[in-house]
């Protein structure tokens, strides 16, 4: 067995691993976030938060899963298209920033049989002569550069955003903000960033496994990214008020609103209560939340 056919064996057995990792990491976090899920998103109307936390979720969790049983149940029985078709729909639905290139490095050329007798990995009949001619090193550069770029950019947003918050004296919201939008741009732009600088530097032959860590990638972009939507969704929908509880029910209505109510006491000034009246029956006030800030 040559030395060249031992790297390989040794990079297909990690990416067992980060397979392995990746699926726990999503499913771990995805079961976490179920409470949360429910309420927020599907028992909520269908808006653009909804839309893009199920984007950002689910691909990448059913991606994950569909690449390691490729991994680890075949020997690249099925076509490298079907590989192929797969990395383009997660191109078009998932982070562009957090798209493996997995299959594409390694189910481009299948090997001689001779290498099928000498072990039992799975996927390494699928072995692919890392040299610069069968590569996509040039995609692979394209790719993450234009997923750190497009972080940059998610970034501005979020630090315009931010400011707004600050501005407008939302603590609550400035903090989510910053916990996890910015803690998402942080994380996810250094690891395109490192991804990009190691596709630059090594060698063709080896690149496989810089490769495979890049589904570690598409792990923390749908964990981070469906979490802020989460909170965000979640700030919509409660938060605290002074001494009081203001409340945003869940209409269907355009606008929210938002009920105010002190049931353990009066609230304005000259109100009293006439004959059969009880709390419950005065009228709350009421405020709408809308681009500008509250209106009462």
């Amino acid at each position: 067995m040559t030395s060249e056919l031992v790297d390989v064996i040794s990079d297909l057995q990690k990416l067992d691993l980060i397979l392995v990792g990746s699926v726990c990491l999503t499913t771990y976090d995805l079961v976490l976030s179920i409470p949360s899920e429910l309420k927020l998103i599907w028992r909520a109307n269908w808006t653009m938060g909804k839309v893009l936390y199920l984007a950002c979720r689910y691909p990448t969790w059913i991606l994950l899963i569909m690449c390691l049983i490729l991994q680890l149940l075949t020997d690249c029985s099925l076509p490298c298209q079907i590989s192929v078709h797969l990395q383009i729909l997660w191109v078009f639905i998932g982070d562009p920033g957090a798209n493996g290139n997995t299959y594409i490095c390694y189910v481009s050329r299948i090997c001689s049989n001779e290498m099928v007798h000498y072990h039992s990995v799975y996927g390494a009949s699928c072995y692919l002569e890392l040299d610069a001619t069968n590569y996509p090193k040039g995609a692979a550069i394209g790719l993450f550069a234009g997923g750190a770029a497009w972080e940059v950019i998610i970034a501005w947003i979020l630090f315009a955003r931010l400011f707004t918050a600050v501005r407008q004296g939302n603590s609550h919201l400035a903090w989510i903000i910053l916990k996890n939008g910015l803690a998402y741009f942080l994380i996810v732009t250094t690891y395109c960033t490192a991804e990009l600088l190691l596709f630059i530097i090594l060698p063709d032959n080896k690149l496989l496994l810089p490769s495979n860590i890049s589904l570690v990638l598409a792990a923390i972009t749908s964990v981070l990214s469906s979490r802020h939507i989460l909170h965000l969704r979640a700030f919509a929908c409660q938060y605290n008020v002074g001494g009081g509880l203001m409340t945003i029910s869940a209409y269907p209505a355009r606008s929210r609103s938002i009920a105010f109510a002190n049931r353990n006491s009066l609230v304005a000034d000259g109100i009293g209560l006439g004959d059969g009246e009880t709390v419950e029956d005065i009228e709350e006030p009421t405020a709408t939340i809308s681009r500008t800030g509250i209106a009462v």
